[in-house]
């Protein structure tokens, strides 16, 4: 196993079941969307099925996300892990003028005959990230929420919906009252008539 500080390699270089480490990465575009606690790391294995190259490995990085709830930083240990086929610009044009779908998979465009590790590495810890962190974990900040009886005596704000009073509860007596007042009123004659049979 060797360290690759640099984090690019050729092509040439990622033989089969050759593994290389990156530690240490400085990742500024993972940097600007979150807030990072230390250094990326990333591991990397090569193998090969036929003419085909592929790369898998992990990455890791601690970082603090905003809470959409408290606002509050909450940190997360970020991990992803990928498998990725290497192919050149030419092999991926040929794929997409074949109309050949089914090798269009999770692939990873090799320029120049070189594999930026670093970039690679970056790519998939920021599709890893997630805009709503709360739903997976739970906030220590988030405000206690009242659903019944038992938390009558809880300084939290109550539901509207835990009311022992729906907001329509009046409306039924207020539309019965309404009805019996039409049917009372005395029901006035049309103008021009006085409300007598003719002789």
């Amino acid at each position: 196993m060797e360290q690759t500080p640099a984090g690019v390699m050729r092509l040439s270089e990622l033989t089969p079941g050759r593994v290389v480490t990156l530690k240490d990465a400085n990742l500024p575009r993972l940097g600007a969307a979150v807030a990072l606690h230390g250094e990326a790391s990333g591991r990397f294995e090569a193998r090969r099925e036929g003419r085909r190259a592929f790369l898998s490995g992990t990455g890791n990085a601690q970082v603090a996300q905003t809470c959409q709830r408290c606002l509050g930083l909450l940190e997360r240990d970020l991990t992803v892990a990928f498998d990725l086929e290497l192919v050149s610009e030419e092999q991926l044009a040929r794929r997409q003028r074949d109309g050949d779908a089914g090798e269009l998979g999770d692939l990873y465009v090799v320029s120049d005959g070189h594999v930026d590790l670093r970039t690679l590495l970056e790519d998939e810890l920021l599709l890893a990230i997630d805009a709503r962190p709360c739903r997976a974990d739970p906030c220590s900040n988030m405000p206690a929420m009242a659903f019944g009886p038992e938390d009558a005596g809880s300084t939290a704000l109550a539901s509207p919906a835990t009311s022992s009073q729906g907001p329509f509860a009046g409306l039924k007596d207020l539309l019965a009252q309404e009805s019996d007042e039409t049917q009372s009123a005395p029901v006035n004659p049309a103008p021009g008539t006085t409300g007598t049979d003719p002789e």
